[in-house]
């Protein structure tokens, strides 16, 4: 999820083979491939929020997984902040430290649920 200026932590710090699979789009590989896609589809939204619930990790070695839910909401159109889109799914990642710490590699998102019709995303490639 990008911050304001375009920004997204956990991808910008992962490795640039990082695969990020979300149901309605498939698998991308590769951080730039998921950063563009990621602020593509956000640009059709004026307000959002993506929150990441009920986290649980598991650490062996150098090696982690992660598991939690994502639930998300967008307003569609400034004017009616009442008309909203909403989803949410289970998160799973998966991490690998470095000798540059831990490292983001797997990102996997379902989506469960959804309220309302999406508008603003941009279609599936």
């Amino acid at each position: 999820m990008t911050q304001p200026g375009g920004k997204c932590p956990a991808t910008e710090k992962g490795p640039a083979d990082a695969v990020f699979e979300f149901e309605p789009w498939g698998t991308l590989r590769g951080r730039e491939a998921v950063l563009e896609r990621v602020r593509e589809a956000e640009t059709g939204y004026p307000a959002m929020q993506h929150h990441i619930l009920n986290m649980y990790f598991e650490v062996t070695g150098d090696r982690a997984r992660g598991y939690g839910y994502m639930w998300f909401l967008a307003v569609q159109h400034a004017e009616r902040p009442d008309d909203h889109f909403a989803m949410g799914g289970p998160y799973a990642w998966s991490y690998r430290r470095g000798a540059d710490g831990w490292r983001l590699t797997e990102q996997r998102l379902g989506v469960s649920w959804t309220r309302g019709q999406d508008e603003s995303m941009v279609p599936q490639r």
